[in-house]
């Protein structure tokens, strides 16, 4: 009886644990849910934030933020990895933002591109942007996250974010391709979020 008695309790026990460590593990997920969204706020906020820039993240089981992407300013490189840093339950930022230098040439395949995507062929996202914009120029550069972010390096374009179909990922490819022969190359990694 007392042999039964221990196993029925060490069962229980086992039970107990590993119901506390899957409560846990969903407090765990919750919390770098709510980080997660934190970071992307105050990340879009930043006013080096721009059309032609790729911010992206991980949050590690341990609450460090991994930043990713591209940047074309050293500020928003380091003003990313500072707001990250100061989100409640952040333990650490590991900043992988790779700086891209600009050119005069990558500026104006940038400008092109913006203007070709937003102000002609798919001028319907423009609703879309976090901050209005119309017409990019050197001078002022389109602040905010994008629904197609233009990421220019060397003459080498990627875009990055979502479209609503297959055609307007197509078609975005198609303005970027009628900029003028500036383009190197060109790789579209839009999602498509609806269809």
């Amino acid at each position: 009886m007392f042999l039964v008695r221990n196993a029925v309790f060490a069962v229980v026990m086992v039970s107990l644990v590993a119901s506390a460590r899957e409560t846990a593990a969903q407090g765990d997920k919750k919390e770098r849910e709510a980080i997660a969204k934190e970071v992307a706020t105050k990340i879009a906020e930043l006013p080096q934030f721009t059309a032609f820039d790729w911010v992206t993240f991980d949050v590690s089981s341990a609450n460090v933020v991994d930043l990713k992407g591209m940047a074309i300013s050293t500020a928003l490189r380091t003003d990313a990895e500072e707001v990250a840093k100061k989100v409640k339950g952040v333990e650490g930022v590991h900043n992988s933002i790779e700086y891209v230098r600009r050119s005069m040439i990558d500026d104006k395949i940038r400008v092109m591109a913006y203007n070709a995507i937003y102000q002609t062929y798919l001028a319907k996202y423009q609703k879309e942007c976090m901050y209005q914009f119309v017409g990019a120029t050197t001078a002022a550069l389109p602040r905010g996250p994008h629904p197609i972010q233009i990421l220019v390096d060397k003459g080498n374009v990627t875009l990055q974010g979502h479209v609503h179909s297959a055609e307007d990922k197509a078609t975005a490819s198609k303005a970027v391709e009628n900029v003028g022969g500036l383009v190197k190359s060109l790789t579209n990694l839009l999602t498509v979020t609806h269809e």
